[in-house]
């Protein structure tokens, strides 16, 4: 199991905060080519996948948006909902 896997499973486990550069390697992992960094907003990430259209929380793109705490941490019920989305996105793709 890689270390982003392991992070994953962590965080399906806790109720704890995430530090922002915790949260891009995940993306870069499972979501390359499907979210940005917003600047200007207290939503800086932007997460868009087709595979997403339909989910709870999603826009009819299959897009949302992450909030960061602070500029420095992710509150854990993003995590959550990043988590489901990861789980959508790797169980269409089996």
């Amino acid at each position: 199991m890689s270390k982003v896997e392991k992070r994953i499973e962590k965080w399906r486990r806790t109720k704890q905060d995430v530090p922002v550069s915790d949260l891009e390697s995940v993306l870069d992992h499972y979501l390359k080519g499907y979210w940005e960094k917003k600047v200007g907003t207290s939503h800086l990430y932007q997460i868009c996948h087709p595979k997403l259209i339909g989910m709870q929380g999603c826009d009819e793109n299959g897009g949302f948006t992450i909030s960061v705490k602070s500029g420095q941490k992710i509150r854990y019920w993003w995590i959550k909902k990043l988590v489901t989305a990861i789980d959508i996105i790797n169980k269409q793709e089996e």
